[in-house]
Parts: C-alpha cells; structure tokens; sequence
C-alpha cells in the first residue's frame, strides 16, 4: 500500500507525517490485499482566522475498487486526520462486505 501524503497551508513536519503514517497503518491494515493507493491531504481551509477549518481528505484506491474519498473537518489537524481515516475504515469495509454479498448471491 503506497502512501501520498500532501500540505496545504499547513506545515509538514515530521511529527505529522509519521502521525499520519502510523494512523494509516493501524486504521487500514486490515485492508491491505484491498488498497493500493491511500492519498492524504491535509489542508487548513481558513488560513489564520481559526474555527473548525483544518481538513484530512483521504482517498483509497485498489484493484477493481471504485476511489473511495472521505473528508473531514474539524479544529485541530489530528482530530481530522483521525476522524477521516476512521471513516474511511468503515467506507472500505461496507463496500468489501457488499462486494462479497454480490459474489455471494451470483455464485
């Protein structure tokens, strides 16, 4: 699973990237044989001005896997970032579950 992470308006520091990595790895792993791509961007939507305007856009793509995008909102960067991989866990796993319920019902 290749991971592409992008900064907008927001700083990249280490510290970031390897909070993002480490939450990739533990929020997705269990749907690795499934993901071949994970592109994380993280922006900070008002700038200086503050509110709930830090945002983690996460897109998942894999072999014969519609590009599940998920995007979340919220005041602080790692409170966006958990929440969009947490709903991006879900999303895969409906759309795999539902996969193999079709499967299911044609075999």
């Amino acid at each position: 699973m290749k991971l592409h992470v992008r900064y907008r308006d927001i700083e990249s520091t280490p510290e970031l990237q390897h909070l993002i990595e480490r939450r990739i790895d533990f929020g997705l792993s269990q749907f690795v044989d499934a993901i071949h791509e994970v592109h994380v961007t993280v922006a900070d939507v008002n700038g200086p001005r503050g509110g709930v305007d830090k945002v983690c856009r996460v897109r998942l793509t894999g072999p014969g896997l519609a590009p599940i995008v998920v995007e979340q909102a919220a005041a602080e960067v790692t409170a966006a970032i958990d929440g969009a991989i947490a709903r991006s866990a879900r999303s895969i796993s409906r759309h795999l579950a539902r996969r193999r319920l079709v499967a299911a019902t044609t075999a």
